[in-house]
């Protein structure tokens, strides 16, 4: 449903593993825990380890850490034990963007089982927050609309695109506090970056009903000249979603800030979260020394089995 973004990044990390089960030394916590969601294998990954299932980018691992954040790779294709497992343990939840089905992948049921989790802890007043990102924001638009699709064609390939604030940017939880020059930044530059072909047009979010669940608070311009909903909060839960890739900012001076911004909001975010990590230290992404360089402009993942 989205394509790979691919310009800034030039390493391909090692494969790593970890147990099922509960054992051994605890890990060392630093900050809020943060659960990123894999995703199958993609052809367009090259130089992928023997007995890898599934990846993600170390982009969002940057990002994340930016804010003194602990991240824990959540594995497709696993227990529902697994997920509530790792549920209790992490302070929120990013689902990234990636090129699989929003349907039938072990990336789309393994987000609707946290998702679902974290409806119903957030129902029971237990305060968890979600930002999906492109795919990871079509995801949500679906499991949010009982898994039907209103995307469409909405072609935005390797460009940073300004925001259109709708009227509620300025009262949403996510822009009402952000920086004065980081809102000059986000309308008035090539702040957001794109690596999409498919998105939800403001009518169609109308027309499903989502507007409902979410508000609109920007829109931004494809390739064609359509427009398409760039930036959404849940009314009465923590969720976010971009259509954008704010973890992707090298390329693109002007969106290192509003960058930032989106990272801090959201690491602040799971600082509300009282969930205490009680896995595995094998559990957190800490091999950070297994680089494998593939030259300029090739993928850079954690790959896992």
């Amino acid at each position: 449903m989205a394509s790979f973004h691919f310009g800034w990044l030039v390493l391909t990390w090692a494969i790593i593993g970890h147990p099922d089960y509960i054992q051994g030394q605890s890990a060392v916590i630093t900050g809020p825990v943060i659960g990123i969601l894999t995703q199958e294998v993609d052809s367009d990954l090259i130089s992928v380890p023997p007995g890898a299932i599934s990846f993600h980018l170390i982009s969002y691992v940057k990002w994340l850490q930016t804010q003194n954040a602990t991240i824990v790779p959540i594995r497709i294709n696993q227990t529902d034990s697994y997920y509530t497992t790792i549920f209790n343990s992490i302070n929120g939840l990013i689902i990234p963007g990636g090129s699989a089905s929003i349907r039938s992948s072990g990336y789309s049921k393994a987000g609707s089982i946290l998702y679902n989790l974290a409806i119903t802890a957030n129902n029971n007043g237990d305060f968890f927050p979600i930002w999906g990102t492109c795919l990871g924001f079509q995801l949500l638009l679906y499991l949010s609309a009982g898994k039907k699709s209103y995307l469409a064609s909405f072609p935005a390939q390797k460009k940073a695109l300004p925001l259109n604030f709708s009227p509620g940017a300025s009262t949403s939880r996510l822009y009402q506090n952000a920086p004065l020059d980081v809102m000059d930044l986000l309308v008035n530059n090539q702040s957001t970056p794109n690596y999409h072909n498919y998105g939800i047009s403001p009518q169609n979010l109308t027309l499903s009903g989502l507007d409902k669940f979410y508000t609109n608070l920007a829109t931004s311009i494809d390739d064609n000249g359509a427009t398409f909903v760039a930036s959404i909060e849940a009314k009465s839960y923590p969720i976010w979603g971009s259509q954008f890739h704010p973890e992707a900012t090298s390329s693109w001076p002007a969106a290192v800030k509003p960058g930032l911004y989106f990272a801090e909001f959201f690491v602040n975010q799971s600082r509300k979260n009282q969930h205490r990590f009680a896995l595995d230290a094998s559990y957190v992404l800490t091999n950070m020394t297994s680089a494998v360089y593939q030259g300029p402009g090739k993928p850079s993942a954690f790959f896992f089995n």
